[in-house]
């Protein structure tokens, strides 16, 4: 297998600048394979100077391992909620039913990006349209993601309805965060 054929799995960029070498602070001592994440996060640094191919392969298969999507564990709402493991952590409460859109929007939200950040948020998914968290978040539309944290009074930090994107949950999630923080 040569290289070219992985090509479009990552963004690759040739660093020899001094400012990208100053914001990336590449170790010394030879050649590195940096793997960043979208938000610019390095999660990986292997040295590839000597081996070849081999080293280079194997570094991008180590980094597909280390940033790939992960399954989600789903909690029931009012056990989690009580939970003390789960104090200062955000809330994804899912409303889904058996639709395409529904599919996708829980597909979103084991995206790589977003599993990032997986260890700092609870998911409950509700499929029943008599749970009483329908009417307690006022949810309408089948799928919704609703962010929250129910240690506040006002729990409820962001509603997106509808079928949700990688890109939109992520943006979200940020937001909600910065909430949570202050």
């Amino acid at each position: 297998m040569e290289i070219s054929s992985r090509h479009d799995e990552f963004i690759w960029v040739r660093c020899f600048d001094v400012k990208t070498a100053k914001e990336i602070k590449p170790p010394g001592g030879g050649a590195h394979l940096i793997f960043l994440d979208p938000d610019g996060v390095q999660f990986l640094v292997k040295k590839v100077q000597k081996g070849g191919v081999d080293v280079v392969l194997e570094a991008l298969n180590e980094a597909n391992e280390a940033y790939a999507n992960k399954e989600i564990e789903w909690k029931e709402a009012e056990a989690a909620e009580k939970d003390e493991e789960n104090k200062g952590k955000l809330f994804v409460y899912a409303f889904v039913n058996d639709k395409e859109s529904s599919a996708e929007t829980l597909k979103a939200l084991e995206d790589r990006w977003v599993a990032k950040d997986h260890s700092r948020l609870v998911f409950v998914k509700v499929e029943d349209k008599e749970s009483p968290l329908v009417s307690k978040f006022h949810v309408s539309l089948w799928p919704s993601i609703v962010f929250a944290d129910p240690s506040r009074d006002r729990s409820l930090l962001k509603r997106l309805p509808g079928k949700s994107t990688v890109r939109t949950i992520k943006a979200e999630l940020k937001k909600a965060f910065a909430k949570m923080d202050k």
